[in-house]
């Protein structure tokens, strides 16, 4: 896929933090080791594929952070793909600053997160039997819940939001009578 293509030239040139590699800007959200980075953008190329499939929009959305997106029932939810890293104490760099007092280590765990805010379940991730590359439906299934979840919320806010104008529109028509 082209989001995969262009992320996998910025991840070639990506920083890495606290044992981990991003591309930064005009990238998929991912955060994962060197030695993981190829099965990444595997999973990458298979979700997204299969969004689109299903008729979804995935995009990466350049504001003043790299975001993946999906756009699910006109409700956009961002999700990231990760790798869960062990702190180890390192004993050869200065304690003085708090950045070097660890040292991160991949371990080779991948997870697909939703980033949107809300109560359930929000990631996959892999398992001791079963691989994350296996459970790309399951992911599928909670950004659709999700996006339900998203247009539910859309609605009340937009339900809120009318009430409020309609009690402000009625305070300045008492305001007026009285004057």
């Amino acid at each position: 896929h082209s989001l995969v293509q262009q992320s996998k030239l910025k991840l070639g040139e990506g920083y890495a933090y606290q044992g981990r590699y991003r591309g930064g800007r005009k990238c998929l959200d991912i955060s994962v080791g060197k030695d993981s980075i190829h099965r990444t953008l595997l999973i990458m190329d298979a979700l997204i594929k299969a969004l689109e499939k299903r008729g979804f929009i995935v995009s990466i959305n350049d504001d003043h952070r790299d975001n993946t997106s999906v756009m699910i029932n006109e409700e956009t939810i961002f999700f990231c793909i990760f790798e869960s890293s062990r702190q180890i104490p390192n004993p050869k760099r200065e304690i003085d600053r708090w950045e070097n007092r660890y040292e991160y280590i991949p371990s080779g765990r991948l997870s697909l997160k939703i980033k949107n805010y809300y109560h359930g379940q929000k990631s996959i991730s892999d398992g001791k039997i079963q691989q994350l590359e296996n459970k790309l439906n399951d992911f599928i299934v909670l950004l659709l819940k999700a996006s339900e979840i998203a247009k539910i919320r859309r609605k009340e806010r937009q339900e809120r939001e009318k009430e409020y104008q309609k009690r402000v529109k009625m305070e300045r028509e008492i305001a007026l009578k009285k004057k």
